[in-house]
């Protein structure tokens, strides 16, 4: 089986990934770039949680090497501030048996386009994410933490679509098994990032700012469906009940 390679494990999306795999029985090395974007306070306690499993190695990107000859997945999010020494890795890299899973979020463009390095290197596009260790500044994490309605971090916000973290891991998993493109996400819920903001209270009517049918695709990305099993309700229930144990232990605000 493939060694699966995660790179800056406790950013938003990538911590949430380690967990699943390991979750899964499977052995899991994160690679930390020695500038990392996370709060020094959560960033240990993360590698608490990872910590616990017996599944799971940590290096630094300075001190990791990988075999030209050796199969693996190295999944890359595209949220770290030491992106240039990330890039220079996987340049290293490009022309060895290792699968390259690119994730990115819906505003982020790549500096690269690893699918031309691999036949199996797939790109990744999220809709908008939101659950556990909601990133700061983000809409939502403002929305809990300020008491009134964000409007600046609202305007934004790419409202297409949205997804609950663990279905968003899901499917990065599930088109981690595809072949080479780019896959933008969708969860197939009409109107779901709006559903989403009324469970915390909010009634604003429906727009299409920001909002793309999927018939004004360009290019060959593909539209990959992936099922919302973590219904609204049921997500920002869990998203209070996270940083209202975060915050006991000092965490929130940051």
């Amino acid at each position: 089986m493939p060694r699966n390679l995660v790179m800056s494990p406790f950013s938003y999306v990538a911590f949430e990934l380690c967990m699943k795999l390991m979750e899964n029985g499977q052995e899991v090395i994160g690679i930390e770039p020695s500038l990392s974007c996370i709060d020094k306070g959560e960033r240990d306690e993360k590698e608490l949680y990872l910590g616990r499993n017996a599944n799971w190695i940590l290096h630094s990107l300075e001190e990791f090497s990988l075999s030209s000859s050796e199969e693996s997945v190295l999944y890359v999010c595209h949220l770290n501030t030491d992106w240039p020494t990330i890039q220079e890795f996987l340049e290293e890299y490009k022309g060895g048996l290792c699968k390259f899973v690119y994730i990115t979020t819906p505003d982020q463009r790549p500096f690269m386009d690893i699918r031309e390095w691999s036949e199996s290197n797939v790109w990744i596009q999220l809709p908008s994410i939101y659950g556990s260790w909601q990133p700061e500044g983000s809409f939502f994490e403002r929305s809990l933490l300020s008491g009134s309605f964000p409007f600046e971090e609202y305007e934004k916000e790419n409202r297409q679509d949205i997804l609950y973290i663990d279905d968003a891991v899901n499917a990065i998993l599930e088109i981690a098994e595809l072949q080479n493109g780019a896959y933008q996400v969708r969860s197939r819920v009409e109107n779901h990032w709006h559903e989403v903001l009324k469970e915390f209270g909010y009634r604003i009517l429906y727009d299409t700012n920001g909002v793309t049918d999927d018939r004004e695709q360009t290019g060959d990305d593909r539209i990959h469906y992936t099922d919302a099993r973590i219904k609204p309700d049921q997500g920002v229930k869990m998203l209070r009940r996270h940083m209202k144990n975060v915050r006991k232990r000092g965490l929130y605000p940051r």
